[in-house]
């Protein structure tokens, strides 16, 4: 990849020379092919110039940072006025990088833009098989399915008899590297008493055995279920982001807990815009996007190591944006992280931008590429009625994600005033 370093003031830190329509889209080799991207300093304000719609799967060059972009889905063709994915902390992408999982079960084949797969209900959004490209995981009731959209076949993975149901609320996130999962279980109610619960973690490749960490009921006898629960990206534990916070309280915040369920250490004391990452050093990390103290105006990216108890958290690079942040982090093992932000006005950098930034990056000499405009307007919803516009605001949010390598980005956008969303697909290394 071409290297585009900025500081966050509008210096250039070390940038190289592009000229502006150098490699138009699709040029150079079929595989990494050569992208033109614009020379933009990190500390300007680039306003959107959104023209109309992009037509379904035609490429054109992002007109104010030049990488390859395309729409890939439609709503009316998918009969879906939401025709995106799920998030910007869930892997879109299949094994191979040939199709992409939407948020209603739909799989959406990249190369000529057509559904091919249809995941069936279940308790949980379907999660991508590490290894198999047309393999998918799900909770249901306390079973793990899973489903091959092409052979159409679903099966019972693994039954936990032991629980009720497992904790779909936690959602089913990725698995570590070698397909360990972070689960949890709830118990039949005893007594009339709240019903226990317990998080673990789960190989199909070893069935038989797991240690369960019980979870706590707080002050009123109420057992609560994580925000969300996620394996480490090395396999060697597992992290929880609890609703309830405090300093070093338990069962609050982000916590990190190692293979048997002991507590490790509080990472966050509450819940924040938070993702795990993997670099090509095999180091596994979460990366936060802390808000702006009272008297800042930048909101600092930062990592935390998860196997040094004592090292301090590492200002990756600050940024000056209005709200609605997101990180994504699922290219395991590539070093880099994606950033979406939605702004009211669009008066800061980066604000109504995808960019994507390297976990090698430092504050004094911050590695980040600004890839495009999302052209996602959340006021386009809420100044509409719920009769003439029934969607929620966060339904538009772009939800930039990854793919396995870290070489696209796909976001969600209802491109300046529609009532729908629809992907759009960035290639820009």
């Amino acid at each position: 990849m071409r290297s585009l370093f900025f500081s966050v003031s509008g210096t250039i830190v070390a940038a190289a020379s592009f000229a502006w329509g150098v490699a138009s889209c699709g040029a150079g080799a079929e595989e990494g092919p050569n992208r033109c991207l614009a020379s933009v300093p990190a500390g300007m304000v680039v306003p959107a110039t959104a023209a109309q719609r992009p037509l379904l799967g035609v490429q054109h060059n992002e007109p104010a940072f030049g990488p390859c972009v395309q729409r890939v889905s439609d709503h009316q063709g998918h009969n879906e006025v939401m025709a995106v994915h799920v998030g910007a902390r869930a892997q879109a992408f299949n094994a191979d990088g040939s199709a992409v999982l939407l948020r209603n079960g739909q799989v959406l084949r990249l190369s000529d833009r057509k559904l091919v797969g249809q995941m069936p209900a279940a308790d949980t959004g379907w999660v991508w098989s590490n290894d198999v490209a047309t393999l998918a995981f799900a909770m249901k009731g306390n079973q793990i399915v899973s489903f091959d959209f092409e052979s159409n076949v679903q099966t019972a993975v693994q039954t936990f008899a032991r629980y009720e149901r497992l904790l779909s609320e936690s959602g089913l996130w990725l698995p570590s590297s070698e397909g360990t999962w972070a689960l949890g279980g709830q118990l039949s109610p005893q007594n009339g008493q709240a019903p226990a619960k317990e998080l673990f973690l789960w190989n199909p490749k070893n069935v038989s055995s797991f240690s369960a960490l019980q979870v706590a009921a707080d002050s009123v006898g109420y057992v609560p279920s994580p925000r969300w629960l996620q394996t480490r990206p090395d396999g060697q534990g597992f992290v929880v982001a609890w609703a309830s916070t405090g300093l070093n309280k338990a069962f609050a915040g982000i916590e990190l807990y190692d293979q048997q369920g002991v507590r490790v250490r509080q990472l966050r004391p509450a819940f924040e815009i938070c993702d795990l990452a993997l670099d090509e050093k095999r180091s596994a990390w979460i990366v936060c996007a802390q808000p702006p103290a009272l008297d800042e105006t930048t909101l600092a990216v930062t990592k935390h190591s998860l196997a040094d108890t004592f090292a301090p958290p590492q200002i990756l690079l600050r940024v000056s944006v209005e709200h609605n942040v997101e990180l994504s982090c699922v290219a395991r093992g590539t070093s880099t992280c994606a950033l979406s932000a939605v702004g009211a006005n669009q008066n800061t950098p980066l604000s109504g931008e995808i960019a994507a930034f390297s976990l090698n990056s430092r504050v004094e000499s911050p590695q980040l590429w600004r890839l495009a405009h999302h052209n996602s307007s959340t006021a386009a919803i809420t100044t509409h009625t719920e009769q003439v516009c029934p969607l929620e605001a966060s339904s538009v949010l772009p939800h930039a994600t990854l793919d396995r390598r870290g070489k696209r980005v796909l976001f969600g956008s209802n491109w300046v005033s529609n009532c729908f969303a629809e992907l759009y697909l960035i290639d820009y290394r």
